[in-house]
């Protein structure tokens, strides 16, 4: 025998099952009437409801206490520096962890001696030390802290009250013209570098998945995506895809005759590259098709090197410094000589404007030459400041600068327009943090930044803030594994720059300064 149903489980199963009978729809409403009223006293709201739903559900009506409340949380603010954090984990304080046994926990050390560190700790020194090492993107923070407790400025994470704005929310929809109207910091565009301290974050080596048999002698960026060559002595040209990851290998070719030189993306959408070595030939790649040509010599030309080679903007044109002095100009279609220059001396390097308009060369002599390629004739020409032999010049995107580096460790960053008309113009800038000689010298895409190295002594490379005409004094550090560094170049938006050393990597680098690669 079951045990007697109650008065809910028979309602329950009318309301399910229906209910059978001719009374059976006033029995279920009598029902549900008492157990409404045996559980009244029970169930109670401060809006009683004669619906079925308060035999579920009960409304509470009482004030919850807020978040802030709940975790403790109060907007005066804590002058006291050693504030406690809201978690604590008791089993931390059983961890012991052997600084001395890894290479990256080393720096923790406050004594050589010192090796054993518990949990708590561990993660003081940890936060010390982000703190330290990121000062400079706090600063802001500090500042406003500073002037919060002098009284200098209000305290605008005081939360308002119900009904009322804050300070900073009427500020910021009082108008909107720092979001429409560009930054008086502003550049060309871009944000204004600061002086002082640049960040820099390290990379997936560029050539992680085809690292290179030799030096690497040569890399370039496309200047429509984010693809790589690098090119070096081992012979072999190899593209990669950068993502700062992965960096995966696209493609590689091998030139079993010519150890390369120089290499360029070429064309007026850089679909080709250019190759070129200590060779009277050279060879030049089509991407697209991937087919490999070769130019076996320059017709009427009895150069036995090309390796002084350089690209215009457009792609469309290519320098080569030949014999005494000689300045070749070759069109990128035709692979065919259309022209050529003569300097003094030797032709050491070449460099065009933004526009392809003009080109700057210097060599042996110590003079910088400027040509107008629209009429085939010099220019001006002047002397470069302290040079015995100018090695590598470089000229910023705006055409507005220029720099040249000599055999003896000089560079020197010249004005373009006020150079014009004087045979010895005097640098706004001269460099002298190197003293072998430069060997590149390459202005980013908004010409705030350059890089200069050196490969005749290890670690020989540093950045020149445009702005202010200083060495960035923070990077890179004797830490940095630049080696005996071979060249340098920017990304398209200056956002990477990669370096080629002796071993055969190719590193690179993250300048937050700039958002887009």
């Amino acid at each position: 025998m079951g045990e007697a149903k109650d008065d809910e489980e028979l309602l329950l199963e009318a309301q399910v099952f229906g209910a059978l009978g001719a009374d059976s729809s006033q029995k279920l409403d009598s029902l549900a009437r008492d157990i409404t009223e045996r559980n009244s006293s029970t169930y109670r709201s401060e809006e009683p409801s004669t619906d079925s739903d308060s035999l579920l559900f009960v409304i509470d009506k009482k004030k919850m206490p807020s978040f802030r409340e709940t975790a403790g949380v109060t907007t005066k603010v804590d002058n006291n520096e050693n504030q406690t954090g809201v978690w604590h984990d008791e089993d931390d304080e059983e961890v012991v962890v052997n600084i001395q046994a890894q290479k990256r926990l080393k720096k923790l050390r406050k004594s050589l001696d010192e090796d054993d560190l518990d949990g708590s700790d561990l993660t003081n020194r940890l936060r010390s030390k982000h703190i330290e090492m990121n000062k400079s993107r706090t600063k802001w923070a500090d500042k406003i802290r500073n002037q919060i407790k002098k009284g200098e400025r209000k305290n605008n994470l005081k939360r308002p009250r119900d009904g009322e704005s804050s300070d900073s929310e009427s500020d910021l929809f009082r108008s909107s013209e720092a979001f429409v109207k560009p930054s008086r910091r502003s550049f060309g565009g871009a944000l204004r570098l600061a002086s002082g301290r640049l960040e820099v974050s390290r990379l997936t080596d560029a050539n992680r998945h085809g690292k290179s048999n030799s030096v690497v002698q040569s890399i370039d960026w496309h200047r429509n995506a984010m693809l790589f060559l690098t090119a070096g002595l081992d012979k072999t040209l190899r593209l990669f895809q950068i993502d700062g990851k992965e960096n995966s290998k696209v493609h590689s070719a091998h030139f079993a005759d010519m150890p390369i030189h120089e290499a360029r993306f070429a064309g007026e959408t850089d679909n080709e590259i250019i190759c070129v070595g200590r060779r009277k030939f050279m060879y030049w790649v089509d991407l697209e098709t991937n087919h490999v040509g070769r130019i076996p010599y320059l017709v009427g030309r009895d150069e036995k090197s090309l390796e002084t080679m350089t690209v215009s903007p457009d792609g469309t044109r290519i320098g080569i410094g030949g014999n005494d002095g000689n300045v070749l100009l070759m069109s990128q279609k035709t692979k065919q000589l259309t022209g050529s220059l003569k300097m003094n001396g030797t032709c050491r390097c070449l460099a065009f404007s933004n526009d392809s308009n003009k080109l700057y060369s210097s060599g042996g002599s110590g003079y910088v030459y400027i040509w107008d390629l629209r009429m085939n004739r010099c220019l001006h020409r002047h002397s470069d400041e302290g040079s015995t032999g100018t090695r590598t010049i470089a000229l910023s995107s705006d055409n507005a600068r220029y720099a040249t580096g000599s055999d003896a460790g000089v560079v020197n960053i010249y004005d373009a327009e006020s150079t014009l008309g004087k045979k010895h113009p005097s640098p706004i800038k001269s460099v002298l943090n190197l003293t072998t000689p430069i060997d590149e010298v390459s202005f980013n895409h908004d010409g705030q930044l350059l890089a200069m190295i050196s490969r005749r002594k290890k670690d020989s490379m540093k950045l020149v803030n445009c702005n202010t005409l200083n060495v960035v004094p923070n990077w890179p550090t004797s830490g940095t594994p630049l080696r005996y560094t071979q060249c340098a170049a920017f990304s398209p938006n200056s956002g990477m720059l990669a370096i080629g050393n002796d071993s055969g990597k190719c590193l690179l680098y993250r300048i937050l300064h700039y958002e887009a690669a």
